[in-house]
């Protein structure tokens, strides 16, 4: 089953049966019912810790994942973000991206309910996740620089949409 081009035309009759207009939650729920409607299998508000050098630094939600493990029908899950709006941006493929590297999903992509809907693939970066428990090393440089050092390896990892997300939550 190609799950992206079912979730499409389920989102288009979510469109097409409330408008356009909607806070993104709102669709998420109508594309819910949908899909249920429609038995293609999907999970919601999956949880994940975010984990630097084996510490966890906190935590993320995708909105849905398409083909869950749990299911069992085979195939691989699919990191699905929805956002409201017309074109789908740098950020938030980038944000699809962190959610399919944190949960080790080869599959992603971004919906985006606007005047139409669009459905883009997102290919999963070839980065991957550092679960080592780092050991301490003594340093004579002050902490600040240390810690401006860890600050800008977390951001050159994640990139600033997905501090944006955390702080808007």
């Amino acid at each position: 089953m190609d799950y992206l081009k079912e979730v499409k035309e389920a989102a288009g009759e979510v469109l097409r049966e409330l408008g356009k207009g909607y806070e993104e939650k709102v669709y998420e729920e109508a594309l819910a019912h949908e899909l249920r409607i429609r038995k293609i299998p999907y999970e919601r508000q999956r949880n994940f810790e975010i984990i630097y050098k084996g510490y966890k630094v906190g935590e993320g939600r995708t909105d849905l994942i398409l083909n869950p493990l749990w299911y069992k029908k085979g195939g691989e899950e699919i990191v699905l973000e929805l956002k409201k709006g017309g074109k789908i941006s740098d950020a938030h493929r980038r944000q699809a991206q962190v959610y399919m590297i944190s949960l080790n999903i080869k599959r992603g992509a971004v919906l985006s309910f606007g005047d139409e809907i669009i459905l883009e693939e997102v290919k999963r970066p070839k980065t991957t996740m550092n679960l080592y428990v780092a050991k301490g090393k003594k340093s004579n440089k002050p902490i600040f620089t240390l810690l401006r050092k860890s600050a800008e390896e977390l951001f050159k990892y994640f990139g600033v949409e997905f501090f944006t997300e955390i702080k808007a939550a």
